[in-house]
């Protein structure tokens, strides 16, 4: 049991000096088993072996054990190289008679088992701050959503009326009901776009593209959004050709456009 115990048994006499220890606690030491008996922590381990020397020290003043006491390789113990938990427990080994013999070590490596944790915290962190990013887009996209859908069904219940009454229909209406519904039609595509970049799944297609032309298209197909704001587009004395995604291109500098509209 003593050789094959998977936690590092070591045992002390009043001197603190080593007695005996088994493979594991010799691996934790990295020194031998067989050059630890009447060695103490400090001759061993230097200052790390100092500051470890503390624990069974205070076991055989006060007589009372040191239960699950954790330390760390480098800022506990000042062990150069990576970062190592232990985990120890530390009891006064006595005669019948109750008379001191020593102490008792039982030393724990849960470097492992603190990697994991720390990991699954930090997994657990990403994953919480992905939720609140999730639920922040979908409470924006729905608000989104939303903005499109009363003036369309405005417009919509507008022309339903005229039509009932036999009226002539206002070309600006219907412009305005089909520019909301090609807005509508860009948020969901958006969203889309949103859920294909998440799973890995955007695909692009780039090809030769005028950039010039490009913008000019889009400056066009907002006319009737600009309010009382004014683009000024100037053509490049040449053609600006570029290899890209005609279409994801388009949508950047619409994107640019719109929010220049709405926070300018």
């Amino acid at each position: 049991l003593f050789r094959g115990a998977p936690v590092g048994i070591g045992f002390l006499d009043t001197n603190l000096r080593y007695v005996r220890v088994n493979e594991t606690l010799a691996r934790i030491n990295g020194i031998p088993a067989e050059d630890h008996p009447g060695h103490t922590l400090p001759e061993l381990l230097g200052e790390p072996g100092a500051i470890a020397e503390q624990g069974p020290r205070h076991v055989l003043r006060t007589g009372e054990p040191l239960v699950d006491q954790e330390s760390i390789s480098d800022e506990d113990l000042g062990v150069p190289g990576p970062r190592r938990w232990f985990r120890g427990n530390l009891y006064p080994v006595r005669t019948p008679d109750g008379r001191v013999l020593g102490v008792g070590v039982l030393i724990e490596d849960i470097t492992e088992r603190r990697r994991a944790e720390e990991e699954r915290a930090h997994l657990y962190r990403e994953a919480q701050e992905a939720i609140r990013v999730r639920d922040d887009f979908l409470s924006i996209a729905s608000h989104e959503l939303k903005t499109p859908l009363t003036p369309l069904s405005l417009r919509l219940a507008t022309l339903e009326r005229r039509l009932e009454r036999g009226e002539n229909l206002d070309p600006g209406v219907l412009r305005h009901a089909r520019h909301q519904l090609t807005r509508l039609t860009g948020l969901i595509n958006d969203l889309l776009d949103a859920s294909r970049i998440e799973a890995g799944r955007l695909a692009l297609h780039p090809e030769a593209t005028r950039f010039d032309l490009l913008v000019e298209h889009t400056l066009a197909g907002m006319e009737g959004q600009k309010g009382n704001h004014t683009f000024e587009f100037e053509h490049p004395r040449e053609p600006i050709s570029v290899h890209g995604d005609t279409f994801r291109l388009e949508q950047v500098v619409s994107n640019l456009l719109e929010n220049a509209l709405k926070y300018s």
